[in-house]
Formats: C-alpha cells, structure tokens, sequence
C-alpha cells in the first residue's frame, strides 16, 4: 500500500472512530453486525481459527485497517451502519458525509445495501436462538451444570427437536459454573458461534433463551454487565421453566392451541391475566388465557398453575421501582403487548435499552422478566417420546 493510500486510510479510520465513539455504548451490537456483513466469506474462513470476533469498536476498526485494500471494506463498513435505522436516525448525516468523502458512488452503494436488507427482511420473521441449560448440581448448592445450543436462523424452519436435526451443540471449557458467571458463559459462547460463522450476514442477533429450575426465575439475569453494557440490553433474553419440559408433560395439546392463539390477529380473544385475580388458577385454565402479568416476583403457586394451565408466557417485575408510576408503564407494555403479542421479547428488549443509563429507581426496564414457552423450540438432549 502506498504512503499517500495508507495516510488516507488512517484518517478514515481516525474520523470513524470520533463519530462512532460517544455512540459505542449504545450501537456496539449494530457496529458488530456491520463488521461481520462487510468482510467476505473467504477471508472469514482464511481468519476463522486466528481470533475471535473483535468486540469492541477500537478491536473492530484495527481489523478493518489490517485488511489488504481495507478501504474497500471500510467504505462497505459504514454504508452497513448507515442501513441501521437507529444509526442513521442518531449519526446518519456524519456517516453518510464520511463516506461521500472517501469514496466515489458511495450514494450507489447505499441504496444497493438497504435494497439487500429489505430482501433480507422479507426474510427474517424467525431470529436466530442460542438456548442455555442450567441444572442444579448435586455436588454444590451454588453450581449448576450448563449445556447449550445455536439453532440458526436459516435452520430453524426445518429444526427437529426431538431429533436434534439442525442444531448445533455448543462446546463449553466448563460444564459446571456459578451464576454470577453466566456473562462470561455467553461471552464464551458467542465467541464459539462466531469463531464457527454459525452467525452470517443473514442472521439476526440470536435470542438467548435460559432454561432454568424455579429457583433461578427471579434473579435479575438481565441486570449482569456483559462487556460495557448489561445481558438484557445486548441480546433478547427470555427464560424457560425446566419443569415443562419434563417428558411427562400432559399438556403440549393445549400449550400449542395457546401458542397458536398468541400469534393470532385477533387481540381481543386473548386473555392477559393479572396475578392479582381473586380466580386466578380458574381463568389461566381458559383456553384464550395466553399471558399472566404480575408487579411481584412470581410464586412457586404461579409457576406451578402456569405449568398446569399451559399458559404460554408471563410477565412480571422482580422489583418496585420507587420512584415511576410502575403500574402504568406496565399497562403500557400490556396495552403494546396486546396489539403485537409475538413481538413481546421484542418490547421487553426495548425496555431494558431505554433504561440502560438511567436509575434502577426511575425506570421498570430494570426489573422486567419474561417467560416465553415456545412450544416449537425445545431442548435437544430430552426425551420427549
């Protein structure tokens, strides 16, 4: 590369960084995924087994700058950034100012890559899911066993559970950890799927999907830092009860009819019920019951009669916030759920963003957990026959 080339690369990079930067916090997940999309296939495979994926900004643009012609992928860079729409909403103008400077018909490249994200789109009604299983073990009360799992989104249409077709057994260098650790787990275990490219330019960010014992479902898993910012914030995250999945479940007749009546069109046939109900086990028996909504961690009772009524999801604050009118925001998030029901781990995302910089006391996002019982998505390694 010549001198004049690699000077006018390293103020790219050096321009790149001082917008992106104040931004990182909020868009690393965005910038990863431009950062993966932007580098071919074949130099992928060439740098498979020489590191893991970089996952901060200033790793990502000193691997862009070791590319040979890095200009070129540079350039492609910040036009995938550019077709975020959070991105271009915040920094659009000095991004899109950035690459007219440096590039010519960078304005064709733009509409080429929003013209592939709407055909990709077309495409993407199912994410991507990394499942974890914990299980207590019985040599010490604070460690559990961990299994897990990449089920890509390509894949997931023809995903057998029961026959553990298209699914991806993740390696983990300890099958045993504490929960405390579990931000290094899934550190660990993006670290394996992107090593491994089982997430491509076509993929969404996966869903983590935690399947846990009772014990488990009200500790604020969300809440723990995973790289500058928290698990709730940088993934989807939604929890699994261990129990339904027990091969003597008797109730995947009716857990699927509620399933399917969660995705109808139709809001007003679906029943969202309060814990606060003075027959609450009698209306999550009804066959439009599809949600239960709670402002107090959920009871072993509560779990027990979701199990037993196969009511697919609930919704509820592990905490108080004391300082908001809690209740209605949660009304909100009910009223936005009841319009959009499959979008919930979605909004509930959305939630624990919005809330990421301010106080624990200010804001529900802080305190929100989701079950969300798929009954089309389980785990590999059970008998279900």
């Amino acid at each position: 590369m010549g001198s004049d080339s690699a000077s006018k690369e390293t103020q790219l990079i050096n321009d790149l960084k001082e917008i992106l930067l104040p931004w990182e916090k909020h868009f690393i997940d965005q910038i990863k995924q431009a950062y993966l999309a932007c580098i071919p296939d074949e130099l992928r495979k060439v740098w498979k087994d020489k590191t893991p994926t970089p996952n901060s900004l200033e790793e990502i643009l000193a691997e862009l700058q070791d590319i040979p012609q890095g200009e070129t992928y540079i350039i492609r860079f910040i036009g995938y950034l550019l077709v975020d729409t959070e991105i271009s909403k915040n920094i659009g103008s000095d991004l899109n100012q950035l690459g007219k400077q440096n590039a010519n018909n960078f304005s064709v490249l733009l509409d080429k890559l929003k013209h592939e994200k709407r055909e990709l789109e077309k495409d993407q009604d199912i994410p991507t899911y990394l499942m974890i299983s914990l299980e207590k073990s019985s040599q010490s009360q604070n460690l559990y066993y961990v299994n897990a799992w990449f089920v890509s989104h390509e894949n997931k249409g023809n995903f057998d559970c029961k026959k553990n077709q298209r699914c991806e057994s993740l390696k983990l260098e300890n099958q045993k950890i504490e929960l405390r650790k579990i931000p290094l787990l899934l550190e660990e275990l993006m670290n394996e799927v992107n090593r491994n490219q089982y997430l491509n330019k076509n993929c969404n960010q996966p869903m983590v999907i935690l399947f846990l014992p009772f014990n488990l479902l009200n500790k604020p898993v969300d809440c723990y830092k995973y790289g500058e910012r928290t698990i709730g914030c940088s993934f989807q995250l939604v929890l699994r009860y261990k129990e339904r999945l027990k091969n003597k479940y008797g109730n995947e007749k009716i857990w699927h009819y509620k399933w399917k009546k969660l995705h109808s069109q139709d809001s007003n046939s679906k029943m969202i019920i309060s814990a606060d109900c003075e027959k609450l086990y009698a209306e999550l028996q009804k066959a439009d019951s599809v949600c239960l909504h709670s402002i107090k961690p959920l009871s072993k009772k509560n779990i027990d009669d979701l199990n037993s009524s196969a009511t697919p999801v609930a919704i509820w604050l592990r905490n108080i916030p004391k300082k908001i009118n809690y209740q209605d925001e949660l009304n909100e998030l009910i009223k936005d759920f009841q319009q959009k029901t499959h979008y919930l781990p979605k909004l509930i995302h959305e939630k624990r963003k919005d809330a990421v910089d301010i106080h624990k006391d200010n804001h529900i996002g802080h305190h929100l957990s989701i079950l969300w019982e798929d009954p089309e998505l389980l785990l590999p390694h059970i008998d279900y026959e």
